[in-house]
């Protein structure tokens, strides 16, 4: 084979290799995207993404609602305590009248509020939560409405600190406001402290000495409360075996 044929057969060989590699680009591999496909993909990746946070709002939505749901049911008592706290005196009260509404008053505060009606299983955490000092503090605020509504109650300016003392229209009690009012309600309201245990119904002078007790005699309520369940099905299986 001459040196002429050898150059053309090669010659052949390349351009049928770039023709080979040609094909191969044009079968194998992808075109560059146009703008038109890029807006395209633009477009349906904005609309899966709305319908994404439209998922989303709607799920937030519902758990709003649900917790909302659970909030008015937890709220119940606060409703009660609301409208009890609205009774207002009417008029001047003799003393007798007044210790029997606060008597009223009290008795329902303590009725809503106790926990024995309620078939929860709180920590201990909950249980100092639920003897907020607030909730106190509307009962207070109600006693100190009727207190002021007795007729013809004697204030008295003190002559050492200037500061406004109360004289008791039942006893010969005098005390400013923060002794005076918890006075009324302990010595003429059925022996009431202002300040309560819901589990126990044990009245205490301070809310302080209110958490002392709870830490004291209820910080193993959940304990407590599995005992008495262990101890009553105990009797259950007992009375089955002797039956």
């Amino acid at each position: 084979m001459n040196e002429d044929t050898k150059n053309l057969l090669k010659k052949i060989l390349e351009m049928q290799l770039e023709c080979t590699q040609l094909l191969t680009n044009i079968l194998f591999k992808k075109n560059p995207p146009s703008n038109d496909d890029e807006q395209k993909n633009k477009k349906f990746e904005q609309i899966e993404e709305s319908k994404l946070n439209g998922q989303k709002k709607k799920d937030r939505k519902s758990m709003k609602n649900t917790l909302q749901i659970d909030t008015l049911l937890q709220n119940e008592d606060n409703i009660k305590l609301q409208q009890l706290f609205q009774m207002t005196p009417k008029g001047l009260l003799s003393p007798e009248q007044c210790y029997k509404q606060l008597n009223i008053i009290v008795q329902k505060f303590r009725q809503i509020n106790s926990l024995n009606n309620k078939s929860l299983h709180l920590d201990f955490e909950s249980i100092k939560a639920y003897h907020s000092k607030n909730k106190f503090k509307y009962l207070r605020a109600i006693t100190k409405l009727f207190v002021q509504s007795i007729k013809n109650l004697k204030q008295i300016q003190s002559k050492d600190n200037q500061s406004e003392m109360f004289q008791c229209p039942s006893c010969d009690f005098i005390g400013i406001s923060s002794v005076f009012f918890p006075h009324i309600l302990k010595k003429h309201c059925q022996n009431y402290h202002v300040f309560s245990c819901f589990l126990c119904s044990k009245d205490y002078q301070s809310h302080t000495l209110l958490h002392t007790h709870l830490k004291r005699y209820h910080n193993n309520c959940k304990k407590n409360q599995q005992q008495e369940i262990n101890a009553q099905l105990q009797q259950i299986d007992d009375l089955s075996i002797s039956l």
